[in-house]
Parts: C-alpha cells; sequence; structure tokens
C-alpha cells in the first residue's frame, strides 16, 4: 500500500477542487447562465416599432389565481415555468412571448416563477426548467422541457388551438 505526505495530499485536493470550480464555470457559461448585463439606450416613445417591441404577451400567474387564471379559463392556456437564474429560460421567453401574439385571442399564455411558487412547481412536478405545461379544460394536456424553436411549440401547441400544424 502506497501512502502520500500529507502535503502532498493538501495539494492534490487543492489542485482538485480548482480543476472543479473551473469545469462548473465552464458548464455553466455554455448552457447560458451568465450574467446579466443591461444596456441602457435612449429611444423615441412615439416610435411604432419601439412600442410594439415592449408590448408583452405573456403575464405571471402565482399560486394564489392559478385556479381562476388558468384551470378555469375558457382557452387553452400555456403556462411557462421559469427561473430568472435560468439561462435557457430567458432564451425560451421571446419565444413564447412572439407565439402567444400571434395565436391572441386562441390562446393565454402564462409564466410562473418557480422560485416564488415553488409549490405550483411541486404540484405539476416540474423539475427541469424551462418547462411549458398546456392546460385545456382545466386539465393538463401537453408538456414540453427545455429549450425549444418556435416551429416545434406549434407542432405540440398547435392542434389544440385549430391550427394546421
Amino acid at each position: 500500500m502506497h501512502f502520500q505526505p500529507i502535503n502532498q495530499m493538501k495539494t492534490s485536493f487543492r489542485l482538485a477542487t480548482y480543476s472543479s470550480m473551473v469545469l462548473c464555470a465552464a458548464v455553466l457559461l455554455t448552457s447560458g447562465c451568465r450574467p446579466e448585463m443591461s444596456v441602457t439606450t435612449s429611444t423615441d416613445s412615439s416610435s411604432e416599432a419601439s412600442t410594439e417591441a415592449s408590448v408583452s404577451h405573456v403575464s405571471a400567474v402565482s399560486s394564489q389565481d392559478f385556479d381562476a387564471q388558468v384551470l378555469e379559463s375558457d382557452q387553452p392556456v400555456l403556462v411557462d415555468f421559469w427561473a430568472t437564474w435560468c439561462g435557457p429560460c430567458r432564451q425560451l421567453a421571446p419565444i413564447v412571448d412572439e407565439y402567444a401574439g400571434e395565436n391572441e385571442g386562441k390562446l393565454v399564455v402564462k409564466k410562473v416563477d418557480v422560485d416564488e411558487n415553488n409549490e405550483l412547481a411541486a404540484k405539476y412536478e416540474v423539475s427541469a426548467l424551462p418547462t411549458l405545461l398546456l392546460f385545456k379544460d382545466g386539465e393538463e394536456v401537453q408538456r414540453i422541457v427545455g429549450l425549444v424553436p418556435k416551429a416545434e411549440l406549434d407542432q405540440v401547441v398547435g392542434p389544440f388551438l385549430g391550427n394546421d400544424s
């Protein structure tokens, strides 16, 4: 049996810890989890383009109003389970917003922040982010897990809206 002197073990442990930290940082950076950066620009508020870009077709829902806004809705409801720290969630948000705008009147779109409403995430067994749940007549009818392009979103949700997908 071979034993390392304690000083060599401490050095090996430090190197292994440092290597693990570098690997974790690399994984986070490549998965889209980057610190948020904000850039302030001057825009003309009368501009049609800037006004249209700021209109969101998705609104937040919480545990308190989930039943009324989602389960009791007359229209199909797409619920986006997300978190502020989730890079893929931030990438999916404009796709979902655009899809909601294109299907206004046929589809209601809500979002649930899992950090603020973890009981909803637990109730619907959301274990990965982002997760999209489609509800129709108060029941979950479809589930999409992960970042998906708009075309795939339409393939899954479109048939419930009467779209020819």
